[in-house]
């Protein structure tokens, strides 16, 4: 048992298995705040049936999803991540990850990402002709908005009434994702949510293909298909359709709504937004030329994305045995990587509490220390869609301040952040719209 004791990183004095469970049921992010603050960067903690590695270090962080990514696959941190993404993009690991990356890559490379940005403000200014001054769901304005983007672009269909559906079915995805293991009627609600997402799934394959669109995600996914079967099988396109329909809005629109909502918080940051766009745009749409010039807008996402990413864990299991910081986790050790709690150390983000857009600016990303900052994860598993996401994110936040101000609800609406399958508000964002009076 010493042995053991002394192959281990530091844990926390004063604590258990059962409390160590028990602190990530309820409070997930104050039990890794603590343990950083306790026991360090790199850590460990003790549950009933095993040891869990706690690497919250950047230089550590970069070993394990960089120079060793090999020696470790991806490992569901959430138990219900495997029921929602099952063996797409996200979930499978090993060859079928890499085979699968290879065929949707095409589609969302910069190059080919650029021509899908005239669809998206045209989808951005249609769903704004449907808003009026007063209270707004920008939780569920967003998400109709991104969802059909994807739909469009990425699968040459469109979703129409069944918008509301998928809708709906993320939302109680994302709120029952913790709770399988306990009331009947939440695994029940669960269950009917992901199979609507997979019968959606189905007839957008169906009338994907028989659009017959060149170039986007679901021809390269059909042309795989047809040139091997047994490589992409009918069961694997579905869970690639089910991996992009979700993943491919569910976060985008939820940075667009945290967006607004922390601008509605900060004046001056919402001045200098509208400055920039009034002087981009000078009252017309936003246009992919644009994007050079509409650096603000990018800054205020990349701050979004940092106070409040919506992956904000990462999870691996070590495929062999493997030393990192002089310690060797054995094969099957599982690690922990917090960017939410990377993402605040002031060591790297001065004041990482406040809101400052500021701090991004000169390119101050490419200067930032590797693996310090993760809102796309990096190395081999690094999201395909990042600048497709950032593309999408800055035209429709341009779009918007073109035309709306927001500001918080009477009695300041908490949306009720909670670390569930993503991070996420599970009171929704909603404000209060106001037309801008542009110059």
């Amino acid at each position: 048992m010493s042995t053991l004791a002394h192959s281990l990183p530091p844990t926390l004095r004063d604590t258990s298995p059962v409390a160590n469970g028990m602190a990530l049921t309820r409070e997930p992010l104050v039990f890794f705040e603590r343990l950083a603050r306790e026991a360090g960067d790199f850590a460990h903690y003790a549950l009933n049936d095993r040891v869990v590695y706690f690497v919250n270090e950047p230089k550590l962080v970069r070993e394990v999803l960089v120079a060793h990514e090999d020696s470790f696959r991806k490992w569901a941190f959430n138990d219900s991540f495997r029921l929602i993404f099952g063996d797409g993009l996200i979930g499978s690991y090993g060859e079928l990850h890499r085979k699968v990356r290879k065929v949707a890559q095409p589609s969302l490379q910069q190059n080919r990402v650029s021509g899908y940005a005239e669809t998206i403000v045209d989808l951005a200014e249609r769903q704004q002709t449907e808003w009026r001054e007063g209270e707004i769901d920008l939780s569920s304005e967003m998400t109709l908005l991104t969802v059909e983007v994807i739909v469009r672009v990425l699968f040459s269909t469109s979703l129409g009434n069944r918008a509301r559906r998928i809708l709906e079915a993320t939302r109680t995805l994302m709120r029952l994702s913790t709770k399988l293991g306990g009331a009947p009627e939440d695994v029940r609600a669960f269950a009917e949510a992901n199979a609507t997402v997979s019968a959606i799934a189905d007839e957008l394959l169906e009338e994907g293909a028989s659009a017959g669109g060149e170039g986007n995600l679901l021809s390269h996914l059909l042309a795989a298909h047809a040139r091997d079967e047994n490589a992409l099988s009918k069961d694997q396109l579905r869970e690639e359709m089910r991996t992009f329909l979700l993943a491919g809005h569910v976060t985008t629109a939820q940075s667009l709504a945290c967006a607004c909502w922390l601008l509605a918080r900060d004046p001056v940051s919402e001045k200098t937004l509208h400055e920039e766009v009034d002087a981009v745009l000078a009252g017309r749409r936003p246009r992919m030329e644009d994007l050079p010039r509409l650096s603000f807008c990018e800054m205020i996402m990349l701050e979004t994305l940092r106070l409040y990413p919506p992956v904000w864990v990462f999870g691996r299991e070590a495929l062999r045995d493997v030393n990192l910081d002089g310690f060797t986790l054995p094969a099957g050790s599982e690690l922990v990587i917090c960017s939410w709690l990377l993402h605040r150390n002031p060591r790297v983000f001065p004041e990482p509490e406040s809101f400052d857009p500021e701090r991004w600016r000169n390119d101050a990303r490419a200067r930032l220390p590797r693996c310090s900052y993760l809102p796309f994860s990096t190395g081999s598993r690094n999201c395909l869609g990042e600048h497709f996401a950032m593309m999408e994110s800055v035209l429709v936040l341009a779009s918007i301040a073109g035309r709306w101000k927001f500001r918080d609800l009477p009695g300041e609406h908490d949306p009720g952040w909670t670390p569930q399958l993503l991070y996420w508000p599970r009171r929704g964002i909603r404000l209060q719209a106001e037309y801008r009076a542009t110059p």
